[in-house]
């Protein structure tokens, strides 16, 4: 019999937090005791949890006023932030555009080899300990195409004018077809293996194979390579076509080692949340393991959740009005 005790403590709680924002939010991000809020109005907010009374304002309107935010990307020190903006008007021939912030500076920055990629998702190299460098990490853009390189804020290079240390496309999903809508990478402890796992609204792939050396720039093009002559790995699930987003989440167990991996996964689809384990114990080309599929809530109606958050047994599911 499942019966709540009186006394018992609240398995989640709400908790009401001392700030009115002075426009709609659009984007947040949160990582490493840093929030980065983005307005309507074109200012971001960065606060810093450790000192929540001293919010830094960051105008990006500027950058551009015909091109509006459309993706914000922070990685999992805090450090990095990368801002994805596309044309206001659809009609328009302006290219869409890629920024980079880094925490310890109030000036955006304008990368200058992604014009014209809509970037939809970060893999961020989760074995970067540096702050002025974001070490090799990949982008996906809206038309399916994977793209690495490797941004630096090193000020004391005098002659650097591109943040781009290096850039290339590293393996093309969509055929232009299909959006990327998620992207993360990891490389197995005390191996030169690595796995690499992207979605799209309807199917997740995972790519898996070793490098031979870290220092291999572009990193990862070897794993990639493997699926030039390969078919490439992936699940598909059921879906209507309608939804055009779908969201990936990873839950991460605490840890005393700076760069665990992650033991589960779950991707939000127009369906359901499918979820299950991660697996690199064997030598096999998959790490996805024990799959299952969680269906929506059916009362009351609703379309699909616009976002998730992953914990080590439970799902939160985020709608317009409500969280379940």
């Amino acid at each position: 019999i499942n019966m709540a005790i009186e006394d018992e403590t609240p398995m989640f709680c709400k908790q009401k937090v001392n700030f009115a924002p002075p426009d709609r939010i659009t984007h947040m991000s949160v990582s490493s005791e840093l929030i980065v809020l983005a307005m309507n109005n074109g200012i971001l907010f960065r606060i810093d949890l450790k000192h929540p009374d001293k919010p830094e304002e960051i105008e990006f309107s500027k950058q551009n006023p015909q091109l509006r935010l459309n993706g914000m990307f922070l990685d999992p020190s805090g450090d990095h932030l990368l801002l994805s903006f596309v044309p206001r008007n659809t009609d328009s021939q302006l290219p869409a555009e890629l920024f980079y912030l880094n925490r310890k500076s109030t000036k955006i920055r304008q990368t200058s080899k992604f014009r014209g990629h809509e970037i939809t998702a970060v893999g961020w190299n989760h074995n970067n300990s540096r702050s002025d460098t974001t070490r090799p990490l990949l982008l996906g853009t809206s038309k399916g195409l994977i793209l690495e390189t490797e941004l630096s804020n090193d000020s004391e290079r005098i002659f650097q004018s591109s943040l781009e240390q290096y850039w290339k496309q590293v393996f093309d999903i969509g055929k232009g077809n299909s959006a990327i809508t998620g992207l993360e990478f990891h490389k197995v402890p005390n191996l030169e293996r690595y796995f690499i796992i992207a979605t799209t609204p309807n199917r997740i792939y995972q790519f898996v194979g070793n490098v031979s050396s870290s220092d291999e720039r572009p990193l990862l093009q070897q794993i990639f390579n493997i699926y030039l002559t390969r078919a490439e790995g992936f699940i598909e699930v059921p879906s209507k076509k309608t939804l055009r987003y779908s969201k990936l989440q990873f839950f991460y167990p605490k840890s005393t080692q700076r760069h665990n991996l992650p033991t589960s996964f779950a991707w939000l689809t127009e369906e359901s949340i499918f979820y299950g384990q991660i697996d690199v114990a064997g030598e096999g080309d998959e790490v996805l393991a024990d799959s299952q599929r969680l269906n929506y809530p059916l009362s009351p109606p609703a379309p699909p959740p616009l976002n998730f958050v992953l914990t080590e047994f439970h799902v939160l599911l985020l709608y317009p009005n409500r969280v379940v």
